[in-house]
């Protein structure tokens, strides 16, 4: 069973070291493998350089068709001097993150717009996945790159989460090559999406550890990460079974 939605760094306060989120899931008995990104990128002061630095640790230890990262490209970068070709050339990235919410403003600037016609013709070359961030605010909602996924019929985009559900399957009725995840999604937002004929458009992911942070932060648990993974297995990843 491969996690498909993995993250490690810094989210907030809370560090979460690379090489230990990996031995997690390889001590989980049940996941073989994952695709992972870095949420040290958004953090004030972190540079790219320090977001490869923590891809390289887990590279040192794994095979990059294991534990596969992911590029997730923060429009900061832009500023940074770092394009998405200076980047994929330099790590073997196995696919794309964007989180909508990070900044983007592409709908206004035509930087931005070029940066993700880059991502999205890279991936398409590469044969490559993009998982894109959904989520109910409308800056995150699930038809924001429509225009993307139109323009690039043969890339599969992800959408994370699948938030709202009706606008996610709207997407999966529109286009083929739009997929999503059950990362945090709750089961009845799953059940939907099945119900409604589209379970094999759906790929098993965690958010892990984020599930962590938040289950500490809201509900006071104390939970260790390894615990959290074995929930998260059971919530997430088997979700698609309901």
């Amino acid at each position: 069973m491969i996690d498909t939605h993995i993250h490690i760094g810094k989210f907030n306060e809370v560090y979460y070291e690379p090489v230990e989120i990996m031995r997690i899931i390889e001590d989980s008995g049940v996941v073989t493998g994952c695709c992972f990104s870095s949420t040290s990128m958004g953090e004030p002061g972190i540079t790219y350089k320090d977001v490869e630095k923590e891809i390289q640790s887990i590279l040192k230890v794994y095979s990059e068709d294991v534990m596969r990262p992911y590029f997730w490209f923060f429009p900061g970068y832009i500023q940074q001097g770092i394009s998405v070709e200076s980047a994929m050339n330099g790590l073997p990235y196995k696919g794309f993150k964007i989180h909508t919410r990070d900044e983007w403003n592409f709908e206004n600037d035509t930087l931005q717009t070029e940066v993700l016609h880059q991502i999205f013709g890279y991936a398409n070359r590469h044969d490559l996945p993009i998982l894109i961030h959904t989520g109910e605010s409308g800056i995150d909602r699930p038809n924001r790159l429509e225009p993307f996924f139109k323009a690039y019929p043969n890339v599969k985009s992800i959408l994370a989460h699948c938030r709202p559900a009706n606008k996610t399957i709207e997407m999966f009725q529109r286009y083929k090559n739009v997929y999503g995840d059950t990362a945090f999604a709750p089961k009845e937002r799953i059940k939907e999406i099945v119900d409604a004929g589209y379970a094999d458009r759906i790929f098993g992911g965690t958010d892990f550890p984020i599930t962590n942070y938040f289950d500490k932060k809201f509900s006071n648990s104390q939970i260790s990460l390894n615990e959290q993974y074995q929930k998260d297995i059971i919530d997430y990843l088997l979700i698609k079974k309901i």
